[in-house]
């Protein structure tokens, strides 16, 4: 994989999340209950940026962390980035990047 490759892969998951914001732009969550097809795209849109996100090689840039109160705790940069992805689950529901009703 090249720099190239994944400055490609981000700028269409850019474009893919901008979609799927346009789509539920001025709609409110009862809409995706009611209309199926917008549930299908949102869902499949937020399954392509997640593959994409999953073969980014760029390493994620943290600040650097103070470490003379606690020097022997494990800092942020030790804990793997795919750690939040696990508190995700595969459950996700599309309805919750929706306004309420």
């Amino acid at each position: 994989m090249t720099r190239h490759d994944d400055e490609v892969r981000l700028r269409h998951m850019l474009d893919h999340a901008q979609e799927a914001v346009s789509m539920v732009s001025g709609k409110q969550r009862q809409h995706l209950g009611q209309n199926r097809m917008l549930e299908l795209a949102l869902v499949r849109l937020i399954e392509i940026i997640g593959e994409a996100a999953a073969r980014v090689q760029v390493p994620l840039v943290r600040p650097p962390v103070d470490q003379s109160h606690s020097p022997t705790s494990p800092t942020s940069n030790d804990i793997p980035l795919d750690s939040d992805q696990s508190r995700l689950g595969s459950e996700t529901s599309t309805a919750s990047f929706m306004s309420p009703n």
